[in-house]
């Protein structure tokens, strides 16, 4: 039933802006502990055959990360100037390959909005005296839907592959995904059937609950072009390119109240069918560019984008944040 479809391009939209958390880049040199908080937000428009013409909107106000390096292949170093007796304390890496392994969670809170518009199909039919006539197909033509603040989170790893002075590669393997089922709301629904436009809003609050769930794999490679040795951290710029292979997943629920199922079992409608749960399983390789600017060994800022465009659908994301980086507290 095309009516239910909104529901299902609504979690297909909260999923797609998924925040993939490998949206930037370790050193060889980082302090083991890396806190940072951050934003993000995610747009665009789409046309598709079943839903119409979308806009959305995927907003984080403020994430929260945690990084943790379990081992790396920097060490410091002493040199003795022989001139001036003096000592030379600097950071080096000892090997190029398989450098460093970090591990990472995250929680993000966000909002979601939805709106599409459907004109309905005209087509060919013959009435009851045998004549043709034409006729508006019974579908949804414009809903506004929305989901509270609801938070989602991650966690994954990071190797790295390759740190030599002005080139870095690392492999990541990650999953995100909402805690728990989370709720969403319509703001606006209206319904084409009997040739007129229905406003049926109240009813969809009122009669309906829905709900969704979503969860996602990411699996790739980032590229770091240091522009500054990778062991030195004091005004470092760091671009990057992050290149993977996306799996997602969602669940979405619809429930009706017993006078609503009442009343539509009564006009011979399958309401099983209507309320049996929907699910969306889609993959697909993703790009990421972005860059990082370090300041010092402790404080950095970090940001990332992607712009896609089809014949039928624009996205855009951002990300941003500040990172704060420091030692284990027994190397106080």
């Amino acid at each position: 039933m095309r009516h239910i479809a909104a529901p299902f391009a609504f979690a297909s939209i909260i999923a797609t802006g998924a925040s993939a958390h490998a949206d930037r880049i370790h050193m060889p040199c980082d302090a083991p502990i890396a806190a940072s908080i951050g934003t993000g937000i995610f747009t665009g428009s789409t046309t598709t055959n079943d839903f119409g013409d979308i806009k959305f909107e995927r907003i984080q106000p403020g994430f929260g990360r945690l990084e943790l390096t379990m081992f790396s292949n920097c060490e410091a170093h002493t040199d003795k100037d022989t001139e001036t007796k003096s000592l030379r304390t600097y950071d080096r890496v000892t090997r190029w390959w398989l450098g460093s392994l970090s591990v990472y969670g995250s929680i993000s809170p966000e909002t979601t909005a939805l709106a599409f518009h459907n004109e309905p199909k005209v087509y060919a039919t013959v009435d009851d005296m045998g004549n043709t006539v034409t006729r508006t197909e019974n579908t949804l033509t414009k809903a506004d839907l929305e989901a509270g603040t609801d938070f989602s989170g991650g966690f994954g790893a990071r190797l790295s592959l390759i740190d030599s002075k002005h080139f870095h590669v690392e492999a990541f393997g990650e999953f995100a995904g909402t805690f728990s089922w989370n709720p969403a709301r319509a703001n606006t629904v209206v319904a084409h059937a009997l040739e007129l436009d229905l406003d049926v809003t109240r009813i969809v609050q009122d009669h309906a609950q829905l709900r969704y769930r979503w969860d996602m794999e990411n699996v790739g490679v980032t590229i770091g072009f240091p522009l500054r040795p990778n062991t030195v951290s004091k005004n470092r710029l760091t671009p990057f390119l992050t290149l993977g292979y996306t799996w997602f997943n969602a669940d979405v629920d619809i429930k009706l109240d017993d006078q609503v199922t009442s009343d539509l079992t009564a006009l011979g409608v399958d309401v099983a069918k209507v309320t049996e749960r929907r699910s969306i399983r889609k993959s697909s390789p993703t790009g990421v560019v972005g860059a990082r600017l370090d300041f010092n060994k402790l404080f950095s800022l970090e940001a990332s984008a992607m712009f896609a465009q089809t014949d039928s659908t624009t996205v855009y994301w951002f990300s941003g944040s500040a990172v704060f980086r420091f030692d284990y507290p027994w190397r106080w």
